[in-house]
């Protein structure tokens, strides 16, 4: 049985002077050092909070796949052609993208046309609301209250976090 890079047994790896143990130091030399620069690039302050978070994920990455994900689930889904939802959760999407302070975002604000009870906001702005969670949030106010959450996934960047975390495991 190979013990560790190839090595037969235990006894191997401890000695001084097998190969094992020298690409075991080498392997353990370049993880001590490349590990804590990895650490402190991936690190970042997560706007609002200022919590510190880890992401290896560039923000213009994220938004691209954000697009693409958008994209992707608009040409799936269904739209709602009820104008009076789509003007409230336009409004709505307005006053939050606003309040965001994220002017660099190409905000959109789709109602997809299903009982399902749910909202999302991808990277970059793109923000859809199901049908069904209105009945939930019963007015303009409570619409706000789900638009919002959703944003703030967005703008801390939870996305990217989420593939960082995928990525280091």
């Amino acid at each position: 049985m190979k013990f560790l890079h190839g090595c037969p047994d235990f006894k191997t790896v401890v000695s001084l002077k097998g190969t094992c143990f020298k690409r075991t130091m080498k392997t353990l030399t370049l993880i001590l050092t490349l590990g804590p620069t990895i650490l402190t690039m991936g690190c970042m302050t997560v706007p609002i909070s200022g919590r510190k978070a880890f992401n290896l994920v560039p923000e213009s990455l994220e938004r691209s796949l954000g697009e693409q994900s958008y994209q992707s689930m608009l040409s799936k889904e269904r739209m709602s052609s009820d104008a009076r939802l789509n003007a409230i959760v336009l409004r709505v999407g307005q006053r939050i993208a606003a309040a965001a302070d994220r002017p660099d975002y190409n905000w959109e604000f789709k109602v997809i046309d299903s009982d399902t009870k749910n909202a999302f906001c991808l990277p970059g702005g793109k923000i859809a609301v199901y049908r069904g969670i209105l009945s939930i949030a019963k007015n303009e106010a409570g619409l706000a209250t789900v638009m919002s959450h959703e944003v703030v996934h967005a703008i801390a960047r939870h996305g990217g976090q989420r593939i960082s975390a995928n990525i280091g495991m």
